[in-house]
């Protein structure tokens, strides 16, 4: 359940996280980075991908202002993962962005996490 009192909405960090992807997915390199109010039908907070050699190569990532990541987040996730992969469609990377301070023993190996300042309420 998110802490509102705490953390921002996940709509309020989108502009910090777009910052940080664009650090890692410059689009000098053809990465396109939108975000579920860009695209309709994008699940996750946001998808990065680039076509590479008649291959798409992706990159999702899931913003909880939450104060732990359960297994039912991790498995929406996955679940993310599989409708957004397929022949010739990979997903290289699953990202986390989380507030600073949220719980992510039970994020599993291979994801990265992507810890976030906490916007402190006025």
């Amino acid at each position: 359940m998110p802490l509102q009192s705490t953390y921002p909405s996940r709509e309020e960090l989108y502009p910090l996280v777009r910052k940080k992807l664009r650090e890692w997915y410059p689009e000098n390199r053809g990465w396109k980075i939108m975000d579920r109010t860009e695209s309709p039908g994008i699940l996750p907070d946001f998808l990065i991908e680039k076509n590479s050699g008649g291959r798409i190569e992706r990159s999702i990532c899931c913003i909880e202002t939450v104060a732990a990541i359960t297994e039912d987040i991790v498995r929406r996730i996955e679940h993310y993962s599989l409708m957004l992969s397929g022949k010739d469609i990979a997903v290289l990377e699953r990202i986390l962005a989380v507030p600073t301070g949220t719980d992510t023993k039970l994020v599993p190996r291979g994801y990265s996490i992507l810890h976030l300042p906490v916007p402190r309420p006025a």
